[in-house]
């Protein structure tokens, strides 16, 4: 690269281009630089082991990679990359990087790509590019420590392909992309201790097709379209926050083979639609759960089992739990343990559709109702069927405990029917 400014130093000796330095690097130098520089860089398998250091230094190109790095145990930190219309930094099988304190554009393409290669990046920025801030693919693998990724088309970060993946940590943040973060098509995501927040869509897009065992762990999802969203993909969420989304704080679906979502200890507060919607075929899983101040209902069940233990979901303004048969006519399925359905404005439950079903097995639905679309605690028809046992208590609701519609079910047994403003239970001729 040829720059008037440039400098290029490993010790003592000056080279005249940073090609020069890389070249004649042995494993253990430091290249130090400054200036700018208008050319590719390319770090060969023979320069592993090399640091390069910068001092006010940009690596500026136009059509190929500021940097693709073949070498392994490669170092680039205090640098600024940029890149046109090609990936900024590239790390083909074999490559190994860490990229520290530095900061990465690529206008109209991504920013850090793993392909096949590994890249650590620490304490570092991608923002503006016009697709991925970090892609791993071809069974790459991308470690983020406080990375931030902000404002790039598509993903801050994507795991993309069988083998491919991208573990955050150390309070990394993806805001204002499409997605924060999400992987398919095989690509796993492990995602902890972050922020995944004001996105366009997703907080978290899983699927379609993620590998099995994608994990988020004390990650906040705020004021996204949707917070977290999976489709026909495993993923396990614990202790995260899940606020403001403007649609929905976790949706679910799927388009291939059924998802499986397990959820514990997570809020999912002031969703503008629900707090859950899980559609399709697949299993929900929620324990200690806490899901209020939604706009619609707490947690709708359409066409999919939802399991929840020792949870909480109150003050939605329509329903706590709705129970659906979804419009292929499949029923869903909702099993309550322990659970407290509570002042949620329409009904604590409400199981609508043929053969849709509700368990509540023990737990609490009170004080639901006083809204101006009804008032019951749990609610039956349409050829839905609801069983209440285990000790279970429906108290104090406003309307009837239990109102079940003609041609519909209800199953209540050792459980506590009281206190409710009009019939304990009410059955439809």
């Amino acid at each position: 690269p040829k720059s008037t400014t440039m400098t290029a130093v490993i010790g003592s000796k000056s080279f005249a281009t940073l090609d020069e330095a890389i070249k004649a690097a042995r494993s253990g130098d430091t290249v130090k630089i400054s200036g700018e520089f208008s050319s590719p860089v390319s770090v060969p398998e023979s320069a592993s082991g090399v640091s390069i250091v910068g001092d006010n230094a940009t690596i500026s190109t136009s059509g190929k990679p500021a940097i693709m790095c073949a070498g392994r145990d490669v170092k680039v930190s205090n640098v600024t990359l940029r890149s046109k219309d090609a990936t900024c930094v590239e790390v083909p099988v074999g490559g190994s990087l860490s990229i520290v304190d530095c900061k990465i554009t690529a206008t109209g393409a991504s920013g850090i790509v793993a392909s096949g290669g590994l890249v650590r990046a620490e304490n570092s920025q991608v923002e503006g590019c016009g697709l991925y801030g970090v892609l791993a693919s071809d069974a790459g693998r991308v470690e983020c420590v406080g990375l931030t990724a902000t404002g790039n088309a598509k993903a801050g970060l994507l795991a993309r392909g069988a083998g491919s993946i991208i573990v955050a940590k150390g309070r990394t943040e993806s805001r204002k992309n499409q997605h924060g973060a999400g992987c398919d098509e095989g690509g796993k995501l492990e995602i902890s201790d972050s922020s995944l927040s004001e996105n366009q869509f997703s907080g978290c897009n899983v699927g379609p097709n993620g590998a099995k065992g994608c994990k988020l762990e004390r990650v906040d999802m705020v004021k996204n379209a949707f917070g977290c969203s999976i489709n026909s993909s495993e993923l396990f969420v614990t202790g995260c926050a899940i606020r403001d989304s403007s649609k929905v704080g976790v949706l679910t679906k799927n388009t291939g083979a059924p998802y499986s979502v397990t959820l514990q200890t997570c809020q999912i507060v002031e969703s503008k639609i629900n707090g859950i919607t899980a559609e399709g075929q697949g299993v929900l899983r929620g324990k200690q759960l806490l899901v209020t101040d939604s706009q619609t209902s707490g947690v709708l069940v359409d066409g999919s089992v939802v399991q929840l233990y020792l949870s909480t979901i109150s003050k939605n303004e329509v329903d706590a739990v709705a129970v659906r048969t979804s419009a292929s006519g499949v029923p869903g399925r909702a099993i309550l343990q322990q659970c407290t359905l509570q002042a949620n404005r329409r009904f604590g439950a409400s199981v609508l559709g043929v053969k849709a079903q509700l368990s509540m097995q023990g737990g609490v639905c009170s004080g639901n109702g006083g809204g101006k679309l009804g008032s019951n605690g749990i609610t039956v028809a349409n050829g839905g069927f609801a069983e209440v046992v285990g000790g279970a208590k429906v108290i104090n609701n406003k309307g009837n405990g239990i109102f079940v519609a003609k041609g519909s079910v209800a199953n209540v047994r050792g459980s506590t029917v009281e206190g409710n403003e009009e019939f304990g239970a009410k059955v439809e001729e």
